[in-house]
């Protein structure tokens, strides 16, 4: 391969690479590189060259070791690992300093080196879907830390003392699939709880829930799907893209009239879906905006919720037409309006899909 020798950053994810390639050693203005999705087994040891990396994504290859030298990378701000094979950290990852978010779910990690506490700047931690059966010293010193997640860890600690010792903690996902005879009573309640369960948290520190409360399960975030039905095709890309991040244990549910059966009134239906949606996706196209029901009713109720209720409006374009012109151009869309969907290749759409669930990280503000 061949790159321009300033650039900042590159792409390579999906590429079925076997090992990163050799030229990128030559760019030493690199400030970010996203390689996920191939079947690398080895961070290359002259990583520690591209001393103004700023961003290394790594996430879903086979990643067994991570190597010393991942500390020079002083500048780093962001590391994801996830979705490897790692089963340790080297005690470096503590140089670090200036990073921000560290991802390390899906691995194979029961503890982490007492080093970690000095990661000063970490605001989002993601140690899911690991072997962790209590939290490492080092965690509870994390004190700038505002995210974490630990679902899916057999977790045999009390986690009430996080109220404490993370001041800052906003956002904390605790839902796991173990065996409630496998956690530790307030772990197991928070276990149970999908989305955020800080306030179920400190209603413990405060007495106020024992194992014995019933949790409301029941309850679901919602997120409505208006689109033409000429753009059927669309469809699966968004909830699969929204349905993937249940496994980090969002309680994210999408729903659009392809969830109608026989019987409904359809319109009562949608109305209903509407008013307990926090977040509306817009698929938009020429079929769309040529939609008579879709201008004359549903988007007429989405934008009053808009406007009146916070509700947010998140536009995707899926096809070539005149959303720059419409009145839902205001919203902000995933990609560009002049580089729809139909235009890319399934890379490039992936690449937009995951960018929609990057957004809806922080649905429960």
């Amino acid at each position: 391969m061949e790159w321009n020798k300033n650039i900042s950053k590159i792409n390579l994810s999906g590429q079925n690479l076997n090992e990163f390639p050799k030229d990128i050693r030559k760019l030493r203005n690199l400030k970010k590189i996203d390689i996920r999705n191939n079947n690398i087994k080895h961070i290359p040891k002259w990583i520690n060259e591209l001393t103004r990396l700023e961003s290394l994504d790594i996430s879903n290859n086979k990643i067994e070791t991570i190597y010393s030298n991942i500390g020079d990378l002083k500048r780093l701000k962001v590391l994801i690992l996830n979705g490897n094979k790692i089963k340790t950290l080297p005690k470096q990852i503590g140089n670090l300093t200036q990073l921000q978010k560290l991802s390390l779910a899906n691995n194979k990690l029961k503890t982490l080196p007492n080093q970690i506490e000095n990661l000063k700047a970490l605001k989002h931690l993601n140690i899911a879907s690991n072997s962790f059966d209590k939290l490492p010293d080092g965690v509870l010193k994390l004190n700038m830390v505002k995210q974490l997640w630990m679902s899916n860890n057999p977790l045999k600690y009390s986690v009430v003392k996080l109220v404490e010792t993370l001041p800052n903690l906003e956002k904390l996902y605790c839902f796991s699939n173990y065996s409630d005879n496998d956690l530790v009573a307030d772990y197991k309640i928070l276990s149970q709880t999908k989305g955020n369960s800080m306030e179920i948290l400190k209603s413990i520190k405060n007495g106020k829930h024992t194992s014995n409360t019933m949790i409301d399960k029941t309850k679901r975030k919602k997120i409505f799907i208006s689109y033409s039905h000429k753009d059927l095709e669309w469809i699966d890309g968004v909830t699969e893209s929204i349905k993937s991040m249940a496994f980090e244990g969002y309680n994210i549910e999408d729903w659009c009239d392809t969830k109608l059966v026989a019987g409904q009134d359809w319109k009562d239906e949608i109305t209903k879906a509407i008013n307990e949606s926090f977040k509306v996706i817009l698929l938009v196209s020429r079929p769309f905006l040529a939609s008579d029901f879709i201008r004359k009713y549903e988007l007429p109720l989405i934008l009053e919720k808009a406007e009146n209720e916070g509700v947010q409006v998140c536009p995707i374009v899926v096809g070539p037409c005149r959303f720059k012109e419409s009145p839902i151009s205001k919203y902000q869309s995933v990609n560009p309006p002049e580089k729809p969907l139909n235009g890319m290749n399934k890379n490039e759409q992936d690449k937009q899909y995951l960018k929609l669930t990057y957004d809806l990280e922080d649905y429960e503000n």
